[in-house]
Protein backbone atom coordinates (compact mmCIF):
# COMPACT_ATOMS: atom_id res chain seq x y z
CA UNK A 1 0.00 0.00 0.00
CA UNK A 2 1.22 3.10 -1.32
CA UNK A 3 2.14 5.61 1.90
CA UNK A 4 -0.61 8.49 0.23
CA UNK A 5 -3.29 5.49 0.06
CA UNK A 6 -2.41 4.59 3.91
CA UNK A 7 -2.53 7.66 5.03
CA UNK A 8 -6.30 8.25 3.65
CA UNK A 9 -7.40 4.92 4.74
CA UNK A 10 -6.00 5.76 8.39
CA UNK A 11 -7.48 9.02 8.75
CA UNK A 12 -11.01 7.83 7.36
CA UNK A 13 -10.87 5.45 10.17
CA UNK A 14 -9.98 7.86 12.85
CA UNK A 15 -12.54 10.64 11.16
CA UNK A 16 -14.84 7.98 11.85
CA UNK A 17 -14.12 6.73 15.65
CA UNK A 18 -13.50 10.33 16.74
CA UNK A 19 -16.21 12.29 14.60
CA UNK A 20 -13.50 14.17 13.60
CA UNK A 21 -13.66 16.17 10.13
CA UNK A 22 -10.87 13.74 7.75
CA UNK A 23 -9.53 17.31 6.41
CA UNK A 24 -8.92 17.97 10.34
CA UNK A 25 -6.47 14.94 9.84
CA UNK A 26 -3.32 15.84 8.81
CA UNK A 27 0.36 13.82 9.40
CA UNK A 28 1.67 15.57 12.20
CA UNK A 29 -2.25 16.11 13.87
CA UNK A 30 -1.39 14.50 18.00
CA UNK A 31 -3.77 11.87 18.43
CA UNK A 32 -4.75 13.40 21.87
CA UNK A 33 -3.48 17.15 22.08
CA UNK A 34 -5.30 17.55 18.38
CA UNK A 35 -7.82 15.17 17.65
CA UNK A 36 -9.34 14.63 21.12
CA UNK A 37 -9.20 11.25 21.55
CA UNK A 38 -8.72 9.54 25.40
CA UNK A 39 -7.58 6.32 26.03
CA UNK A 40 -10.22 3.96 25.26
CA UNK A 41 -10.01 5.75 21.77
CA UNK A 42 -6.60 5.06 21.58
CA UNK A 43 -7.20 1.62 22.22
CA UNK A 44 -10.36 1.17 19.98
CA UNK A 45 -7.58 2.80 17.08
CA UNK A 46 -5.59 0.46 18.37
CA UNK A 47 -7.77 -2.74 17.73
CA UNK A 48 -9.16 -1.55 14.07
CA UNK A 49 -5.74 -0.92 13.12
CA UNK A 50 -4.72 -4.25 13.74
CA UNK A 51 -7.55 -5.58 12.16
CA UNK A 52 -7.53 -3.48 9.22
CA UNK A 53 -3.84 -3.40 8.40
CA UNK A 54 -2.71 -7.03 9.90
CA UNK A 55 -0.07 -5.42 12.16
CA UNK A 56 0.54 -5.53 15.88
CA UNK A 57 1.19 -2.48 17.38
CA UNK A 58 2.93 -3.66 20.59
CA UNK A 59 4.31 0.16 21.46
CA UNK A 60 1.00 1.51 20.64
CA UNK A 61 1.14 3.78 24.28
CA UNK A 62 4.15 5.31 23.81
CA UNK A 63 2.52 6.51 20.42
CA UNK A 64 -0.38 7.42 21.62
CA UNK A 65 0.83 9.85 24.34
CA UNK A 66 4.27 10.82 23.55
CA UNK A 67 3.71 14.08 22.47
CA UNK A 68 6.55 14.39 19.98
CA UNK A 69 4.66 11.51 18.34
CA UNK A 70 1.97 11.97 15.61
CA UNK A 71 0.26 10.35 12.48
CA UNK A 72 3.60 10.03 11.42
CA UNK A 73 4.63 7.72 14.09
CA UNK A 74 2.55 4.86 12.76
CA UNK A 75 4.62 4.44 9.92
CA UNK A 76 7.15 2.70 12.13
CA UNK A 77 4.44 -0.09 12.68
CA UNK A 78 3.61 -0.65 9.07
CA UNK A 79 6.96 0.08 7.77
CA UNK A 80 8.19 -2.96 10.43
Amino acid sequence: MEREELFKKVAEIISEKLNVPIEDIEEDSHLIEDLGADSLDAFDLVMVFEDEFGIKLEDWRTWAWNEKKCLKGLRKFFDG
